[in-house]
């Protein structure tokens, strides 16, 4: 007697992990020696094309616009560790040394209610995959939970 074959389960799609860190560069670093500031921005690119290919990176500068950062950082990956391993490096860098994270926000990728009766052209499925480079703009909205256990909605930052 024979066993009948099962199919394999479904797999759940898989969805990104998308951070925005801010980053603060300290005053001290502008009155550093001009091969010493050279030194430490190439260590800081070392640290982040290391991670070409497994994380995606889109910076942003927000002198001028903001007191109290200087440039954020999106990332978006599978893997939430990478995260970590990417910003222990830039830390280590010889400009790491002397910014500070005044804001790190950290989500995932979730599918959209609104996609599952229509689909308009050039919609990637179920809205999973982070596609940035299509605005000029990025906002950062973050939710905060209410001791009544609903949320509400704060635009936080604009980059």
């Amino acid at each position: 007697m024979s066993i009948p074959e099962q199919a394999p389960a479904p797999q759940a799609p898989k969805r990104q992990y998308v951070n925005f860190v801010f980053y603060q560069v300290d005053p001290a670093w502008r009155r550093l020696p001009e091969d010493v500031r050279t030194q430490g921005k190439q260590e800081f690119l070392r640290a982040v094309e290391d991670y070409a290919g497994k994380v995606l990176v889109v910076p942003y500068s927000t002198i001028g616009i903001r007191g109290d950062c200087d440039f954020m950082l999106w990332r978006i990956s599978y893997d939430l560790d990478l995260f970590q391993d990417m910003s222990a490096k830039i830390l280590a860098s010889g400009v790491g040394q002397y910014l500070t994270t005044p804001y790190s926000y950290l989500a995932m990728t979730k599918r959209s209610v609104y996609v599952d009766h229509h689909a308009h052209a050039g919609q990637e499925g179920k809205r999973l995959t982070v596609v940035p480079g299509k605005s000029n703009i990025t906002s950062c909205i973050r939710f905060s939970r209410r001791a009544n256990g609903s949320c509400s909605q704060r635009r936080r930052d604009r980059a």
